[in-house]
């Protein structure tokens, strides 16, 4: 127990530790007016761990406290080499902690309040350099803590599913009704390109719908952080123009290119965002990430082999036009890569935020962009003068040509905003292989609807990308156990022991 505040400050070189076990509580009263526990040693490493508890009483010790400004439970003014690691604070009065201009590295801080009382406000100060951040929040009771973890995974799990169910409906329902357009005499780039992004006034009234919604309680979690003023205009600007490119390389190829042949070209976008991930969002690939993309490869490479009929190659007959559409298809991949990993980084580095209007804002803005950018090679093309006359010439008749791009449209809004939403929830490596799962499954989709033949080599594809899937989704239910076990504070001498030998590592680091 405390008799007095804990004020620490030196200038000199030198190592501070400090090991809290048990539960630390506040004082009643404060002689100085100053912060219960301040730390203010310029120049000097310290390293707080121990597994201790700091509980400042929250409305407990309220009527005792002479300061006008609420103290944080901890401190920290121009530190640096400083790690705190493996403590708990609890019920605080103000902030749990406040940084000032330091650097220090926060891994395995608990917060836990007392719901009701002043101490349910839960932030953190922080003007300083932070290398990492893993803060766990508890602003209930502690024996609901296991309810609320499940309930926030079910949650979670439900977002997930709805995301991934818009990205294979509507991947799968837009690449049918594109080559449905292209087989019945549709022949406009520009126009097959503008559908897949011209979708995005649909979102709009969900604005209205999360218009009245409070903050998030990840922006609790989070540091606030303020944009400039052309960090986010730049950021749909560039994601705008890239989906813009990458959509119409994506329309060039499927023009030019067997529907089997364009599925094997699209299936090295898993190489292709492998690659990007690595370098932009820190991907880890373990063995059933690795067993699920070589699977997914595998499958997509499968459909080249069968005999491809004569109806669907009618189109890429001349050897030019099947340079053009391999071409393309590569870069419609490397492209579509692109996006996914840029935009992942974009919510990560840049936006920071984790909401469905994070989402909304980036699928409309991104749209909006590339939809301007494809109307401008809409008309200096001349392509919109031919839209008319393919119209009337198309087979199935003028109404059935809107209807048909109409339904491509809003398929491909869907599209985007799983994709988007998976890359939010679990990471765009993820979203990629839940994109690819669709590559194997039109051609079998092509046989109910456009009659083609089934061939074994298209069911031992659809099989592999089965049980690809399932090898990336059993990878994050292992994961979840780990991620439970991280969240508990480790008691024991022995894991102190490993704890402090940890940090002497780093700090000689």
């Amino acid at each position: 127990m405390m008799i007095g505040e804990f004020f620490v400050k030196t200038t000199f070189r030198m190592m501070f530790e400090r090991s809290s076990q048990g539960i630390l509580t506040d004082l009643s009263r404060y002689r100085s007016g100053s912060g219960w526990i301040d730390l203010d040693v310029r120049n000097t490493g310290l390293t707080l761990t121990g597994g201790g508890t700091f509980d400042r009483q929250g409305a407990v010790a309220w009527p005792f406290n002479n300061c006008k400004l609420l103290p944080a439970s901890l401190k920290f003014v121009g530190m640096n080499r400083t790690i705190v690691r493996r403590i708990s604070s609890v019920n605080s009065k103000f902030f749990h902690i406040a940084l000032e201009p330091s650097k220090v590295k926060l891994s395995e801080i608990y917060f836990k309040n007392i719901r009701g009382t002043s101490s349910s406000r839960v932030a953190m100060e922080v003007e300083s350099e932070t290398q990492e951040l893993h803060i766990h929040v508890n602003g209930e009771p502690e024996r609901k803590s296991s309810t609320e973890q499940r309930s926030h995974n079910y949650s979670w799990r439900l977002r997930v599913s709805l995301y991934v169910i818009l990205l294979l409906a509507g991947e799968t329902i837009a690449t049918l009704l594109g080559r449905l357009y292209y087989d019945k005499g549709g022949n406009s780039i520009w126009l097959e390109t503008l559908v897949q992004l011209v979708g995005f006034p649909l979102t709009l009234p969900c604005y209205y719908y999360i218009k009245h919604e409070s903050s998030s309680k990840n922006n609790n979690l989070t540091n606030k952080t303020t944009t400039s003023f052309l960090t986010l205009p730049l950021v749909y600007i560039g994601l705008g123009l890239l989906a813009a490119g990458h959509s119409v390389l994506y329309s060039f190829g499927l023009l030019y290119l067997p529907v089997s042949t364009f599925s094997l070209i699209s299936a090295s976008q898993l190489a292709f965002n492998a690659v990007f991930s690595y370098f932009l969002n820190s991907q880890k690939f373990t063995p059933c990430i690795l067993n699920s993309l070589v699977l997914l490869t595998i499958s997509s490479t499968l459909l080249v082999i069968q005999p491809e009929p004569e109806s669907s190659t009618s189109n890429s007959s001349s050897k030019y036009n099947y340079v053009i559409g391999y071409i393309c298809a590569i870069g419609s991949s490397a492209g579509y890569s692109l996006v996914l990993s840029l935009t992942d980084y974009a919510f990560e580095k840049i936006l920071k935020k984790y909401t469905f209007k994070a989402i909304l804002d980036m699928v409309t803005y991104q749209s909006f962009v590339a939809t301007c950018a494809v109307v401008v090679g809409l008309f200096v093309s001349g392509g919109w003068k031919m839209l008319r006359t393919e119209m009337k010439e198309f087979t199935l008749g003028e109404n059935s040509y809107i209807l048909i791009n109409i339904g491509a449209m809003i398929s491909w809004q869907a599209c985007w905003i799983g994709s988007v939403g998976l890359i939010l929830e679990v990471s765009s490596l993820f979203s990629n292989v839940i994109s690819t799962l669709c590559l194997p499954v039109v051609p079998v989709l092509a046989v109910v609807f456009f009659r083609d033949e089934m061939s074994g080599i298209k069911l031992i594809a659809m099989f592999l990308a089965i049980w690809g899937f399932v090898s990336y989704a059993y990878q994050h239910y292992v994961d979840d156990p780990k991620q439970e076990d991280e969240k508990e504070i480790p008691q024991g001498e022995e894991e102190e022991k490993e704890t402090q030998e940890e940090k002497s590592n780093n700090i000689q680091d």
